[in-house]
């Protein structure tokens, strides 16, 4: 499960609003195969949001071998912007939609409540 974060990330047009982050924390979850991070600012408040996860299923090959398929995944990321509003981007996989792959697709930044960031 891939925890890079793009440079290309925040988008420009947000870079100069954001509160920057001065200290991070890390949560990990192997059994649900899932990260957390959370940056916060001088005041100690939460200025940076990033969650991960996948979803599994069991298959069989053609010998009966089992084996893991990543069917979902869901990346989140999100900046407190110097107004107390957040920025938040999604990142979405869903290799099952209608039984064909798609391409993960990264969506169109939007300004969300801090209660919002994780939706």
């Amino acid at each position: 499960m891939s925890t890079n974060i793009s440079p290309d990330l925040p988008p420009e047009r947000y870079r100069s609003h954001i509160v920057p982050a001065i200290r991070l924390e890390r949560f990990d979850e192997p059994s649900a195969r899932a990260i957390k991070i959370k940056g916060y600012a001088a005041d100690n408040r939460t200025c940076f949001y990033f969650h991960t996860w996948t979803l599994f299923e069991e298959r069989f090959d053609s010998d009966d071998a089992a084996y893991q398929l990543a069917t979902y995944s869901e990346q989140v990321i999100a900046w407190r912007l110097q107004s107390g509003k957040w920025v938040r981007q999604k990142r979405q996989e869903n290799k099952l939609k209608n039984g064909c792959r798609q391409k993960p697709q990264l969506g169109e930044p939007e300004e969300v409540q801090e209660t919002d960031i994780a939706r």
